[in-house]
């Protein structure tokens, strides 16, 4: 519940930043801090234009033109973003994977990866990462692609369940799930 309060108020900064870019420079910098801060990674930038450049091409979802791409990135544009970005992290990563190879026979397996070409995996800290996988998966750390195709996968997923179960999660709480589940 800390957590689900914590990012609604990231949430709330970014969607009052969206509002009013060009008035709001420095406080993307800070929020984009906060968010850092919470995820345990590095700031990779403190230039609000390099910053606002990046939302700006990831609000696009262009595999042609992508945006910078990173542990602390995804986290930002999921943030800016909650309603069409995932966070793909070493541990979303892990569980769309693992979840993919346990659930499916191979040909429904092969199915899957042509369908989302962009999944790998992402070298993670602590928990049961790297984990044993029956293929090799490429590596997904920094990948543009990767993120739209969990984006894809994540949504789609919560389209279904959604409509199966008549409640209404959003991608925060499946990427909450995933992200135990990678653990």
């Amino acid at each position: 519940m800390n957590t689900e309060q914590t990012l609604s108020g990231f949430i709330d900064r970014a969607q009052e930043y969206l509002r009013d870019p060009d008035g709001k420079s420095g406080s993307v910098i800070e929020l984009f801090s906060d968010i850092c801060q919470w995820g345990g990674v590095r700031l990779p930038t403190d230039d609000p234009q390099i910053v606002k450049t990046n939302l700006q091409l990831a609000a696009q979802h262009r595999r042609d033109k992508p945006a910078a791409m990173n542990s602390a990135w995804t986290k930002l544009y999921a943030i800016f973003y909650p309603d069409d970005f995932v966070i793909y992290d070493s541990r979303v990563a892990t569980a769309l994977i693992s979840i993919a190879e346990d659930t499916m026979e191979e040909s429904d397996l092969n199915s899957f990866r042509r369908s989302y070409p962009g999944l790998g995996v992402v070298a993670g800290r602590g928990g049961t990462r790297p984990r044993g996988m029956r293929l090799h998966w490429r590596n997904a750390y920094t990948s543009w692609s990767a993120q739209l195709d969990a984006n894809k996968l994540v949504k789609k997923t919560a389209c279904i369940l959604n409509k199966r179960s008549g409640e209404n999660y959003n991608l925060r709480q499946l990427e909450a799930i995933l992200f135990m589940e990678g653990y």
